[in-house]
């Protein structure tokens, strides 16, 4: 029986990843970007530990305005290359129907105050 193995290319998936995280991010409107970024300094002052729907749950109703909630992550890399946060390679669940529960990325406040 012959079988079939599926070779990744992992620095081309990365290369694609970064490419899409930058064509979302730059589609933002300032204001956007500036709400956003503010919003994950909150949350970390507030939380120290956090993941992005903690992020989504203080945006609240302005979550529901925005034309591609993807801009979250984006959003988190721009915070992680202010130095405010910083990965910590944990995933929790992320407590949120709409995406099945899928684990998050667990971030954590290294930076000043805001």
């Amino acid at each position: 029986m012959e079988t079939t193995q599926l070779a990744i290319d992992y620095e081309a998936a990365e290369r694609a990843r970064a490419v899409g995280m930058r064509v979302v991010d730059e589609a933002a409107s300032l204001s956007l970007r500036d709400t956003l970024d503010a919003t994950i300094k909150q949350v970390a002052d507030e939380l120290g530990e956090f993941i992005s729907a903690d992020v989504i749950r203080k945006l609240g109703a302005v979550y529901g305005t925005i034309p591609n909630g993807k801009v979250i992550g984006p959003a988190l890399k721009r915070v992680q290359g202010q130095g405010y946060i910083w990965p910590t390679g944990e995933r929790r669940p992320s407590g949120r129907k709409e995406n099945h529960n899928f684990p998050s990325m667990v971030w954590r406040k290294v930076g000043p105050r805001s």
